[in-house]
């Protein structure tokens, strides 16, 4: 049985990813990886139950993920992508700053590397 939901309240991103399935928590541990090598300056904690990253303490989040039962959520992402950037997240696009990325396909690391990129840029990072 693969869990997706942690049974209990994460105080670390490495607590938070230790309560899933080793599957989960390679693609979990990816995406933990590829923010920090993208914003290597930002504050890794655990925020509304997810982990998050902040430029400064005490600051909005810059990004946040967190697992569901069928995807990967990518949270709280700057509404300020290029219109060519706009179309290729328009599948994962789900509300405001809000991307999905599905269990059942590999996460698409470049597309999101390069939302990552033009996030970091939007907070003048």
């Amino acid at each position: 049985m693969i869990m997706h939901t942690p049974p209990k309240p994460a105080t670390t991103v490495d607590s938070y990813i230790s309560q899933f399935e080793p599957p989960m928590q390679v693609r979990l541990t990816e995406l933990r990886h590829l923010i920090q090598s993208v914003i290597p300056n930002a504050i890794e904690d655990i925020s509304y139950g997810m982990p998050a990253y902040r430029a400064q303490p005490k600051k909005r989040p810059i990004v946040f993920f967190g697992m569901a039962k069928n995807h990967i959520g990518l949270y709280a992402l700057s509404e300020k992508l290029s219109p060519e950037l706009q179309k290729q997240v328009a599948p994962h696009a789900t509300g405001r700053g809000t991307l999905q990325f599905a269990h059942s396909a590999p996460l698409p690391l470049k597309l999101i590397k390069e939302i990552l990129l033009e996030t970091k840029k939007a907070y003048g990072l």
